[in-house]
């Protein structure tokens, strides 16, 4: 495998941080929202995972009456 480093997708206006692990499989974090990461098998597994992670971490900020940016408030 071969070291690409952090790589950055931006999708729907939002900024994802992905990285290759050593086991080939990519972790991926939304810097905006610090904590929400997952991993996928694939970088479209994790595109799709981190969909979830957002969905979660949203809905617990909001209960618990944290801010966040507004670029995530119809997510």
């Amino acid at each position: 495998m071969i070291d690409v480093g952090v790589f950055h997708v931006i999708k729907s206006s939002i900024l994802y941080e992905l990285q290759q692990d050593e086991d080939g499989s990519f972790a991926i974090n939304v810097p905006a929202l610090p904590g929400c990461i997952s991993v996928g098998d694939s970088i479209e597994e994790a595109l799709a995972m981190i969909q979830e992670a957002m969905v979660l971490w949203l809905e617990v900020a909001r209960e618990k009456g944290y801010s966040f940016p507004a670029q995530f408030d119809n997510v």
